[in-house]
């Protein structure tokens, strides 16, 4: 199972409509050329520019036709209505008329939350999403989870965005950390590359596709712009791999690889739930026999990417 992750591509309408758009195209269409070929998209939030609902119908026309199942997930800079009024119904939401929503794919489940807040860059899940959060991990647990929304739920040195991060960041750890086959915790908002453990797991948060659109500097101001025609011809790419295994049941997997508008030439894998002893690929990105868990770690702390190899 590999599951493709873009984010914050801000799409919009009028005279600052094509770098947005021609970012999202070109994300798709590396997409489309990797191989294996991913299995579904998942947009991580800011899916367009100020939610108005010209904006989602130019979104609906990129991934229309999009031969790949694309899931979309709610941002700040988002209106909920007018997405479920473009969306509704679509497989874009399962087929459903909610912002948040879970996908039952083959061999991993699809976990979306909706932390959009009116009125706020904050996002907040609230008691009645985090308990059917709950529901719906503890309905599936012999396949891996992702886990899916626009606000980041850690701290990451950057003042200005962490002011407006997910208000109720402690109740989601609470939930996940209940369900241990929750492999990733996908997100966006920051314009950068993230990674951090996050209860248990590993959280990733994938940088913004719209090339006009600045990086979030340490002092929580914006960063340097990129010029549409400086930005490389094809986006980052980083694979990881999610492995969610119990004695008795076949393995299943699941792929994350989380794609943004720059592009460093490489391409790095880690090994999630790596059983002790086993041959597979490390945090190294390379391969190694009897890969061993840190000591003192134990297997939440190997699930978070922290190995000795």
């Amino acid at each position: 199972m590999l599951i493709a992750q873009l984010s914050d591509p801000h799409v919009t309408t009028g005279p600052l409509a094509a770098d947005p758009a021609s970012g999202l195209h070109r994300a798709l269409g590396t997409v489309l050329a990797l191989r294996p070929r991913p299995d579904c998209v998942v947009i991580t939030g800011d899916l367009t520019a100020n939610g108005r609902p010209d904006e989602y119908l130019a979104l609906r026309e990129i991934v229309g036709a999009f031969p790949l199942p694309v899931h979309l997930v709610t941002g700040n800079h988002d209106d909920r209505e007018s997405l479920l009024d473009t969306f509704g119904g679509t497989p874009c939401l399962a087929g459903g008329f909610s912002a948040h929503y879970h996908v039952d794919l083959p061999d991993a489940t699809l976990v979306v939350l909706d932390s959009l807040t009116p009125g706020s860059p904050g996002g907040r899940l609230g008691d009645e999403q985090l308990a059917w959060l709950d529901g719906v991990l503890a309905g599936r647990t012999d396949a891996p989870a992702v886990v899916c929304l626009h606000h980041p739920p850690v701290a990451v040195g950057v003042p200005g965005m962490d002011a407006m991060g997910l208000a109720d960041a402690e109740a989601l750890a609470a939930v996940v950390g209940r369900h241990p086959h929750v492999v990733r915790v996908a997100a966006g908002h920051l314009h950068r590359q993230v990674t951090s453990a996050f209860a248990g797991t590993v959280l990733t948060t994938a940088p913004s596709l719209d090339p006009g659109e600045p990086d979030h500097d340490r002092r929580g101001g914006a960063g340097v712009r990129r010029r549409a025609d400086r930005l490389p011809a094809a986006p980052h790419r980083r694979r990881w791999l999610c492995d969610a295994h119990r004695p008795g049941q076949p393995r299943r997997r699941a792929h994350l690889l989380v794609l943004s508008r720059r592009c460093s030439g490489t391409s790095r894998t880690a090994r999630i739930c790596t059983p002790p002893g086993s041959t597979g690929i490390c945090g190294a990105g390379a391969h190694r026999a009897g890969c061993a868990r840190t000591p003192g770690a134990g297997t939440a702390g190997h699930r978070a990417g922290r190995f000795r190899c």
